[in-house]
């Protein structure tokens, strides 16, 4: 091939490589978002562990409550 056949090529492969590029970066930043989406999620997920026990503790002080001033049948 000539130079001006490879200059050619490149100059139509030009457009190509910038959208990739552009893709390449696209792709980055939605890593980063899903990341940040993980994250989240993970944070979510402990909150909502985390406030299920206090409501079951809650739950089984108010039973215990309850049954000590016989309001509530004991457990067996």
């Amino acid at each position: 091939m000539d130079n001006e056949t490879i200059e050619a090529i490149r100059q139509l492969l030009t457009p190509i490589n910038n959208k990739l590029d552009s893709m390449d970066l696209k792709i980055s930043e939605m890593k980063i978002q899903m990341d940040s989406l993980k994250l989240d999620m993970k944070t979510m997920e402990y909150e909502n562990q985390k406030r299920y026990r206090e409501l079951k503790q809650d739950t089984e002080t108010i039973m215990t409550v309850l049954e000590a001033r016989n309001l509530l049948p004991k457990a067996l």
